[in-house]
């Protein structure tokens, strides 16, 4: 009969053991997919994802937002039980849901696209609308041209010219081109948009 209990415990305990381990792969991809947008634009590579996608995965973006904020929350709160240094534990607590958040909905607003383009895309054009052509150069995105529904972040086209920006104005519709999906894109050009 111990014989028997112990068999049962044993498989029971590699039964958790892989749950555990499925459930911390699930995790690290999550994260890993809304990290690496914000990477890749550190380095430089520009990412748009589509109005269309915007609209789709909206209800996702915010559904994983505040799965992500919440989780992050809980961790923080089981990780902090000791009293040192409280104060940067209560910022952290603090902080830690909106970070939560960010990432767990740019995992499902841009990484997921992103990833997806990566795989399977190909050369496409996609409409989308400037907000404004005139704004400053700002870190890791010189003379950039600010598009409409996009979230924090991936709403510009970095690097255009003033020349170029000149003639673009607000509420302006235009075709970005380049490597993605119809989810989104990699852009290497832009034009006017003509109907």
């Amino acid at each position: 009969m111990d014989l028997q209990l112990d068999q049962l415990t044993n498989e029971a305990t590699k039964s958790v053991k892989m749950i555990k381990a499925a459930i911390a792969l699930v995790c690290i991809a999550w994260v890993s997919l809304g990290c690496l947008p914000v990477f890749s634009l550190m380095f430089g590579y520009t990412y748009l994802p589509s109005i269309d996608w915007m609209d789709t995965s909206k209800h996702s973006q915010l559904a994983s937002g505040l799965i992500m904020a919440v989780a992050s929350f809980v961790l923080l709160i089981k990780a902090n039980e000791t009293d040192e240094g409280k104060l940067i534990k209560i910022g952290a607590i603090l902080f830690a849901p909106f970070l939560g958040y960010f990432v767990g909905s740019t995992s499902i607003a841009v990484g997921v696209p992103m990833v997806a383009s990566m795989v399977a895309g190909h050369t496409i054009e996609l409409p989308y609308e400037v907000v404004r052509a005139d704004g400053n150069s700002q870190k890791g995105c010189r003379t950039p041209i600010e598009l409409e529904g996009l979230p924090f972040m991936f709403d510009s086209l970095c690097g255009i010219s003033n020349d170029v920006r000149r003639n673009v104005t607000p509420r302006m519709r235009i075709i970005v081109g380049g490597r993605g999906t119809t989810m989104g894109v990699h852009p290497t050009s832009f034009r006017p948009f003509k109907s």
